[in-house]
């Protein structure tokens, strides 16, 4: 039996991503947008965006978009090592152009999430993608990933690697009414991809892989629901956190978006009992680059400890502290594949909030008085409050 290629890293928590002895390295995901202009050699000052250079689509072709459930297996980059896993509650969008011929799938490859589009044709039931088409761009290692059916190496007996099967020249697709399937000649190929300045693979690639239409829906707020701007303190994956998020509530239900910059418009929803806030595991929050995007929480980073994330709410300053060890913003709902992950969080209202502890006879009387659940009151309660009067909203805090 073929041994799994193990990379040289130390073990992070959470995913990281490691160079190995193989020149494993990270996929250069959700960068596409992120454009740098190369040389084209160091005697001309012309230069030339590296996803023009390789072909790359990045932007959204136009046509009808279609939102997918992947089932099925991958190989990917975990820890310090290449693993096999599931394809659960992820998610791949196909546009099916207007002219009926062309179809243009995102992020083919599962684990590779660039956000970029493969171009095919279909025929018949069928959509073909010409192998040898670029993905992504890795801007760290000026490479790209090239798309192939690939197949084991039979010649190397100590690790599992795969090659290029040059004897396929599409990727293909059967549709079934409103599912997918990848086509593969049998258990030994899979859909992956190698780097173009070794040809080595990537340590990525999917295979069994059926698609089904997506159903989940991200949650929002009520059109009547109380908003106000939080300032946000703690850590996330990669730096002390200097950033303002949106907090509305309506009722018991406490709704939280823009902690993560790729995906900003996206909510979270919590509910209060008491002075704590409990925002559901395992919930949708929306896609960002074509990929499903879920909340998670934990005590420990492990796979067998997934959480609810909790706040405790303190009415004095209107304040919510993370109780949780970990949020999670992930890639799926069972195991740790995230996007960005948060400690010591603590959202506090913005400096634009009005410090009273009183409200005149005439103002009380033409003022509509609410506290952060959107329950009216008829005088200020201790904490935060949302006063509306002559069309304009007020954040007034009391500190009696």
């Amino acid at each position: 039996m073929k041994k799994i290629i193990t990379i040289f890293a130390a073990t992070l928590l959470f995913t990281t991503w490691s160079t190995a002895q193989v020149q494993m390295r990270d996929h250069g995901g959700l960068q596409a947008k992120k454009a740098q202009p190369l040389s084209v050699n160091d005697d001309e000052e012309e230069e030339i965006d590296p996803l023009e250079l390789y072909g790359i689509i990045v932007e959204q072709p136009e046509g009808q978009l279609k939102t997918f459930a992947r089932e099925g297996k991958s190989w990917h980059v975990r820890g310090n090592k290449i693993v096999e896993d599931e394809q659960k509650d992820m998610t791949m969008q196909v546009v099916f152009a207007d002219n009926g011929t062309d179809a243009y799938i995102q992020n083919p490859i599962a684990y590779v999430k660039a956000g970029t589009w493969m171009k095919g044709e279909i025929e018949g039931n069928t959509i073909k993608i010409p192998t040898g088409k670029y993905l992504t761009y890795n801007y760290r290692y000026e490479a790209a990933q090239q798309l192939f059916v690939m197949k084991e190496d039979e010649t190397d007996t100590q690790y599992l690697v795969y090659v290029p099967d040059n004897s396929i020249d599409y990727i293909e697709y059967t549709i079934d009414g409103d599912n997918i399937s990848l086509n593969m000649p049998d258990d030994k190929h899979i859909l992956s991809a190698i780097w173009t300045d070794n040809n080595e693979w990537t340590g990525y690639g999917d295979f069994a892989s059926t698609y089904q239409p997506f159903t989940l829906s991200a949650v929002a707020p009520p059109a009547n629901a109380s908003e106000m701007l939080f300032s946000v303190e703690g850590t996330d994956y990669y730096h002390t956190l200097m950033q303002t998020a949106t907090v509305a509530t309506s009722g018991n239900d406490v709704y939280i978006k823009g902690l993560c910059d790729l995906i900003p418009e996206g909510w979270i929803k919590g509910e209060k009992n008491g002075d704590l806030v409990t925002f559901e595991k395992q919930q949708f929050i929306g896609l960002t680059y074509g990929s499903a995007v879920y909340l998670l929480g934990s005590e420990t980073g492990n796979n067998d400890n997934i959480t609810d994330v909790v706040f405790f709410y303190d009415e004095t300053d209107g304040s919510y502290s993370m109780v949780n060890t970990y949020m999670i913003i992930n890639g799926n709902t069972l195991k740790f594949d995230d996007y960005d992950y948060y400690e010591q969080l603590v959202l506090k209202p913005t400096s634009e909030t009005q410090i009273v502890n009183t409200i005149d006879d005439d103002n009380r009387q033409s003022s509509a008085i609410y506290n952060t659940m959107g329950i009216s009151t008829t005088s200020l309660q201790k904490g935060i409050n949302i006063v509306r009067k002559n069309g304009k909203t007020m954040k007034i805090a009391t500190t009696k």
